[in-house]
């Protein structure tokens, strides 16, 4: 039972590093390719196809409110903050 317990911890923090890089690139089609792959990882099929069918302009708000939550990618924020405020979109932080 611990050694899963850890096993989940690693693989929680790897998706999280992970997710920072993808992120960092502020590419839509990554960002939708590495939420496809990790569901597909998590054996979850039906959440694939739910991302698969998300629009793009959609994700791309997502990817920036994603950016914009992570204190890891600050130096990123004031970027994203801007794109969404230019979209009409308002900025948590």
């Amino acid at each position: 039972m611990q050694q899963a317990r850890s096993n989940r911890r690693e693989a929680d923090a790897s998706y999280v590093q992970q997710m920072g890089r993808v992120l960092r690139k502020r590419d839509v089609a990554a960002l939708r390719d590495f939420l496809i792959q990790a569901a597909m990882e998590r054996n979850d099929p039906s959440e694939a196809e739910e991302i698969k069918g998300i629009p793009e302009a959609d994700l791309e708000v997502r990817m920036h409110k994603m950016i914009m939550a992570r204190k890891d990618l600050h130096d990123l924020h004031e970027e994203s903050r801007k794109w969404l405020i230019a979209h009409g979109f308002r900025p948590l932080a």
